[in-house]
């Protein structure tokens, strides 16, 4: 019956689990603290039955739900496009993410990891791909994934989240601001990044003179979408 009721099974309460009674007597539509005793029926290792009373104390709180979301690295989705400084030339490519993993609380990101898999750069030109995996650019021998660690987010309007975090390129890390849109359990949305702040000066007019129609502009877009499956988290 104690089972059942308070649904506990085998009547045995566990260290931090958190146990809910939808019979409650207690019917109010808001939260009451104060004392409440209760009676207990417990039985040892040796199968000796116990019985007796606990004071509980309710403290009118709020737990919040929280949640591991960790990103399907096989649905998720990255594209990169770079630019070229003359004309409207750009080029673009795809990207895998190598893992991920949020933290959410009350609906916003509360911490989280992303690391990229720059190994896995992809372009339709071969010797564009081993250029960009070359020590001209993100020199991946080296540093093989780049890494955003999520240090807070808030909640903006029509599913946005602005979240704060920072960046790891090669062996720089810069604190970065973004918008993610929250869709069910996929985030999405669209950045852009400065590549000379990360050490990658190849073809950047802001380092070398004369470069013409071969310049490449500092900024490269990234638009990626997090497929996320979600595990709980007890409190």
């Amino acid at each position: 019956m104690f089972a059942a009721t308070y649904n506990c099974k085998g009547g045995i309460l566990k260290k931090g689990v958190t146990y809910t009674d939808p019979a409650s007597w207690r019917k109010l539509e808001k939260l009451v603290s104060g004392d409440a005793m209760w009676f207990y029926i417990a039985k040892n290792k040796a199968g000796k039955l116990f019985k007796g009373t606990a004071l509980i104390e309710t403290e009118a709180k709020l737990v919040a739900e929280n949640k591991t979301l960790n990103f399907d690295t096989k649905t998720s989705s990255i594209k990169w496009t770079g630019y070229g400084e003359v004309g409207n030339y750009s080029l673009s490519g795809s990207v895998n993410l190598k893992s991920g993993t949020f933290t959410i609380v009350d609906d916003k990101i509360a911490s989280g990891t992303i690391v990229i898999d720059l190994k896995s750069i992809n372009h339709s030109q071969s010797s564009l791909v081993e250029h960009l995996k070359s020590k001209d650019f993100f020199e991946i021998s080296k540093y093989p994934t780049a890494t955003l660690k999520i240090s807070k987010s808030k909640i903006l309007k029509n599913n946005e989240l602005e979240v704060t975090g920072n960046l790891t390129i090669k062996k720089t890390t810069k604190p970065i601001t973004l918008i993610m849109t929250l869709e069910g359990e996929t985030f999405s949305g669209k950045l852009m990044l400065d590549r000379t702040a990360f050490g990658v000066q190849y073809g950047s007019k802001s380092f070398f003179d004369n470069l013409g129609d071969q310049a490449i502009k500092n900024e490269f877009d990234l638009e990626f979408k997090l497929v996320g499956v979600k595990k709980p988290t007890q409190n």
